[in-house]
């Protein structure tokens, strides 16, 4: 191993360099938001004397076990509330060039995951496309979002990561990043994060381009008196004050409340963002819209074919009484004549099949486009896509996630997935090199031209990821993805 240094604004860092590109881990970004500042909104970090290590990763954000880990596999790392840190890949330093910075915010429902796992390593992406790649941790659960007067208003995990590109604004260019050139990149709760960010005054100038894998555009934030609600059940169920419950104990009361408030088809987490002003649906993604126009933002937004295959057929899933199916079907998709237009495109589905394309229609695929068509009724630009590979046989098919080990290219670190099982390493390898190809287009350019990535092996026919421009009512007629028919 051979190290690197680099002198920020905060004193310098010691990072290592992996194959052709240095990672620095556990930068703060941040003060740890200990004692006073368990619930506060993030503060500045103070500088250090000396050279601070940054080879070895820190502590991930208390939190239980994923809902995922039937799908995307399972970790474990250290967990402390001392969690605000940052990842950075960087290609070796260039005189006098910067390089494009993309900045990644990890999904897991806001209760779950790090920035800092291996999974979104960006050592391949940094190396591949020439970018300086960073990833954030930040604050989960009730010590992210537990709504409470002079707390953070319930938003303060939004706010950790408001903070993290402030950061990046300030100290990329000792890493050899272009701070007027950053994209920044979600996927899951990291993407709905990024739809938040696009609405709100403390995120403007902060990035130029915005790509939001899965964002849950379906799912607007928390209201006033919803997050009041939550606060109470949980204050409830903690039985001490919550500035001065351990870890551990802020985790079991989250976990009592998710099961005796639970309804099945629900996947909404317990905690998210509360701003009031956007708790609506349809003004969630307006104003997210008019943020893209007035900031002038370049956006590639998208979804997998069969996201909520995740929640609902997963291996090892119990199977719920097919009442409970049904019931779960009619409370999130009422109108008859949207479920049909569902049938017709997968005229076997039924049970847990038919809801999973329900709730993928409804929080996911449906709100994509309205939002790229939002866009694209103000005369910005915005590009979608769809990604329709999945590994032959899989009973996930397409599912929420599967985009992430193609995004980074960190496959080893992804091989115990039960979503790629099955799944032949070479295809995977050149669609990942095919995925990473047009991600890196559009963060170093802002564009994208419409079309197909082709499923890899022999049929090139089958379209394993497909892209779309939406402009301007005067240009092209968009493709509406709730038309075309599924193919296996």
């Amino acid at each position: 191993m051979s190290f690197v240094v680099v002198a920020t604004g905060l004193g310098k860092l010691q990072g290592q360099r992996i194959g052709d590109v240095h990672q620095f881990r556990n930068v703060p970004f941040a003060l740890p938001p200990l004692g006073a500042l368990r619930f506060a909104v993030p503060q500045p970090p103070q500088p250090w004397a000396g050279i601070r290590e940054a080879t070895e990763h820190g502590a991930i954000p208390p939190q239980r076990p994923s809902r995922l880990r039937n799908v995307v596999g399972d970790f474990t790392r250290p967990q402390s509330e001392d969690c605000l840190s940052l990842t950075i890949s960087t290609p070796a330093f260039r005189e006098n060039e910067l390089c494009p910075v993309v900045v990644f915010f990890h999904g897991g429902a806001y209760q779950a995951h790090a920035g800092s796992l291996d999974w979104y390593d960006g050592s391949a992406l940094a190396s591949r496309g020439g970018l300086v790649v960073v990833s954030a941790n930040y604050r989960l659960g009730a010590l992210g979002f537990l709504a409470k007067e002079g707390s953070g208003e319930g938003r303060q995990g939004l706010l950790d990561m408001v903070a993290a590109l402030h950061w990046v604004a300030n100290h990329i260019k000792s890493f050899g990043g272009d701070p007027r050139r950053v994209t920044v990149m979600g996927q899951s709760a990291g993407g709905h994060a990024i739809t938040c960010m696009l609405a709100m005054p403390e995120a403007r100038g902060l990035f130029r381009r915005a790509i939001i894998q899965s964002g849950v555009g379906g799912v607007p934030t928390f209201s006033n008196a919803h997050a009041l609600h939550v606060h109470r059940e949980f204050t409830k169920a903690l039985r001490v004050s919550a500035s001065e419950a351990l870890p551990d104990e802020l985790l079991a009361a989250s976990e009592a409340v998710e099961r005796s408030n639970h309804t099945f088809g629900d996947v909404r987490p317990l905690f998210m963002p509360t701003i009031n002003r956007l708790s609506n649906g349809a003004e969630f993604l307006a104003a997210a819209a008019d943020g893209v126009i007035e900031r002038k933002i370049e956006v590639l937004i998208g979804t997998t074919r069969e996201e909520a295959h995740a929640f609902f057929c997963a291996p090892g899933a119990l199977k719920p009484p097919p009442q409970a199916v049904a019931s779960a079907i009619e409370r999130l998709m009422p109108e008859e004549e949207v479920i049909d237009a569902i049938r017709a495109r997968r005229p076997d589905a039924a049970g847990l099949q038919l809801l999973s394309d329900v709730v993928t229609d409804r929080l996911f695929r449906r709100p994509t486009i309205d939002f790229a068509q939002a866009i694209a009724a103000q005369g910005g630009r915005a590009w979608t896509y769809q990604l329709d590979w999945a590994p032959d046989g899989s009973a996930l098919g397409a599912c929420h996630c599967l985009e992430l080990p193609l995004v980074f290219g960190n496959l080893d670190a992804w091989q115990s997935a039960p979503m790629l099982a099955g799944a032949n390493r070479a295809a995977l390898a050149k669609l990942s090199r095919s995925v990473q190809a047009r991600w890196i287009e559009f963060i170093r350019n802002g564009d994208l031209k419409p079309g197909f990535i082709a499923w890899p092996g022999l049929d090139h026919r089958r379209s394993a990821i497909r892209f779309k421009a939406y402009k301007s009512r005067s240009g092209s007629n968009p493709l509406k993805f709730e038309n075309t028919r599924i193919v296996r």
